[in-house]
């Protein structure tokens, strides 16, 4: 699979590997896939390609030893874990845990090799794995994706406010909304809240840089800043129980250590030098077991890798270690030194706060067309974030740190069609489309709100062997693709309708 993987440049939009090296785990190295959004005609189309090329009985994270799979996540960590809905039909996770210590390994996998086991190492695992893979590029491929899905429009805005204006709102169903999304209830008597505005701040020209031409092989490698030097070995500062990043200069491809064909590697040798840095020491031999220091190791990305440092409870402060980075090169490895020191924790200051922005209301509304016209998202714009918006759908409620943020509502679904063709007039064709947003907004909240406030599980299949867990946002988008939607429109809503004056 991983040379398929690499020859399929049509379909991937970004690969990397980053190996942890603790004193709990030993050493795990975890490759990331991410799939481009629409790499097919539709994305329907390429949800299905990837799918049937690339995941087995949606395995979507793979735990394997020596090569064999052992046990699998779904879709679920990438939703519920790292918190990236709009990744969970484009990320593939391969984790490596040939490496990893022997008393670990035996409390992960069982001798079925079909899933792992239900123990404290396994979530202490499923823990560590993701607070590796929250941060780094997979963070800022999420956050792009979710960027381009923002709209500011005020004509939806405006619907919006509408439509909520005459909402009641008793204690109970209060009570169930707040579980789904931050509600500001107003209570009788109280002025409304005014919305903060943050002044705008001049935005800085962006530096020249000089474009980076990678190299097969290095032919440099050299650490960068520090916070000051021993003889001639640069030394970095760590403060207890806190981390610390040392980037690395190196004119060599992103793919150095990944590729297929005479990959490079970069070893990490941790030795002790003594107690601070005035009595010095002899050094003792390289740690084995990653005792002193809890390492890891990304690939290169555009000329820079990065190792991130965190002292283990056997490092006491003032203590000082000597770390050995050693680059593979065909004309003999290259060889950086560094220095780094515990020191005391560091100290917060307390700064004073902002008065906080009122809480976010309910969801926003986003409406979306075939063309994006009169100012609303197109199908295009949506597909490019892996969204799938077509006459079919109807809804896409998006959900993010597990609140429902915004209601995704489709102006050109053949339901909105069908249901304004028997109206002539432009006042009509234009209540029709009112009721229609307000319909399937309100009704889109509410299954949501209910269905996650009483804790239902939610899952698809033909039959128990073929049963997968369904998000509640998917579930809830599926059920307007059905006739569900066509009969809320044909059933009498006039009460929402008054609701808009």
């Amino acid at each position: 699979m991983k040379r398929r993987l690499e020859a399929d440049k049509e379909t991937i939009e970004a690969k990397f590997s980053e190996i942890s090296s603790t004193a709990e785990f030993g050493e795990m190295n975890v490759t990331t896939y991410v799939f481009k959004a629409l790499s097919r005609e539709t994305v329907k189309e390429t949800k299905q390609y990837i799918q049937r090329e690339y995941f087995k009985n949606n395995m979507t994270v793979l735990f394997s030893l020596n090569g064999q799979v052992q046990g699998h996540y779904t879709s679920e960590f990438v939703t519920r874990s790292l918190k990236m809905p709009l990744l969970k039909d484009y990320l593939l996770i391969h984790v490596d845990c040939t490496n990893l210590h022997l008393e670990v390994r035996n409390e992960l996998f069982m001798a079925s090799r079909d899933r792992l086991k239900a123990s404290e190492t396994a979530e202490a695992l499923r823990r560590h794995l993701r607070e590796l893979l929250s941060t780094g590029e997979l963070k800022d491929i999420a956050k792009r994706r979710k960027a381009s899905l923002m709209v500011g429009s005020e004509d939806a805005g405006q619907m919006l406010r509408d439509l909520t204006r005459n909402l009641p709102m008793n204690d109970a169903l209060t009570k169930i909304l707040q579980q789904t999304f931050q509600l500001s209830v107003q209570k009788p008597g109280e002025a409304p809240k005014k919305e903060r505005h943050d002044e705008e701040r001049p935005k800085r020209e962006p530096r020249e840089t000089t474009p980076f031409d990678p190299k097969r092989y290095p032919s440099t490698f050299q650490v960068r800043g520090g916070d000051g030097k021993q003889g001639d070995i640069k030394l970095f500062r760590l403060p207890m129980g806190g981390t610390r990043t040392i980037s690395f200069a190196a004119d060599v491809e992103n793919e150095y250590f990944d590729r297929s064909d005479d990959p490079g590697d970069l070893k990490l040798s941790v030795l002790q030098q003594g107690q601070s840095a005035g009595t010095g020491g002899p050094l003792a031999a390289p740690s084995q077991q990653g005792d002193l220091l809890d390492l890891r190791r990304s690939n290169p990305a555009d000329g820079t890798i990065k190792i991130g440092l965190k002292a283990s409870s056997q490092m006491n402060v003032g203590d000082t270690i000597e770390i050995r980075a050693s680059l593979s090169s065909p004309v003999g490895d290259l060889v950086e030194t560094v220095l780094v020191q515990l020191t005391d924790p560091e100290r917060k200051t307390v700064e004073p706060q902002p008065e906080p922005a009122p809480p976010l209301g309910i969801p926003d509304l986003v409406l979306c067309s075939r063309d994006g016209a009169n100012n609303t998202k197109s199908w295009d714009e949506l597909a490019l974030t892996g969204l799938e918006m077509d006459f079919d759908v109807v809804v896409h409620p998006f959900v993010e740190e597990d609140k429902l943020s915004r209601i995704y509502i489709n102006l050109d679904s053949g339901i909105l069609r069908d249901f304004k063709s028997g109206n002539r007039s432009a006042d009509a064709i234009e209540l029709a489309e009112r009721r229609y947003v307000s319909t399937i907004y309100f009704h889109t909240l509410f299954l949501f709100a209910t269905t996650k406030s009483r804790k239902y599980a939610v899952r698809r299949g033909e039959d128990d062997s073929d049963m997968v867990d369904v998000e509640i946002a998917d579930y809830v988008s599926d059920l307007f693709t059905s006739s569900y939607a066509q009969f809320l429109l044909s059933f009498d809503t006039s009460e929402l309708i008054e609701a808009i004056g």
